[in-house]
């Protein structure tokens, strides 16, 4: 992720991934904070059963630091362990996003 600065579109779908865990996205969003250029950003974790709140709550600070991001469209259903709090709150914490859509 590192040699493309300038992505300014992402789009990820780990949908049914087993392989997905919390350190994986805490390791995921680690490196994309350095995309500067970042408008736009579609993930699927739709069936991801590893991910838990601690996982979930490195999302939410990775998604924080992206400030160029205009648009968030991620896909949770059936992420059994995240609670719906949780998924709330980073709504909450991203208003200033032109365009959130969050499916859970």
């Amino acid at each position: 992720i590192k040699t493309i600065p300038g992505l300014t579109i992402l789009s990820l779908d780990f949908t049914n991934s087993s392989k997905i865990s919390d350190d994986g996205i805490a390791a995921f969003f680690k490196s994309i904070k350095v995309l500067e250029s970042l408008t736009t950003l579609e993930i699927s974790f739709a069936g991801c059963s590893e991910i838990s709140g601690f996982g979930f709550n490195k999302l939410r600070e990775g998604l924080r630091v992206i400030l160029s991001l205009k648009t968030l469209k991620l896909n949770l259903k059936d992420c059994i362990q995240l609670e719906d709090s949780s998924i709330e709150l980073l709504k909450k914490e991203l208003n200033r996003l032109q365009d959130i859509s969050i499916v859970y």
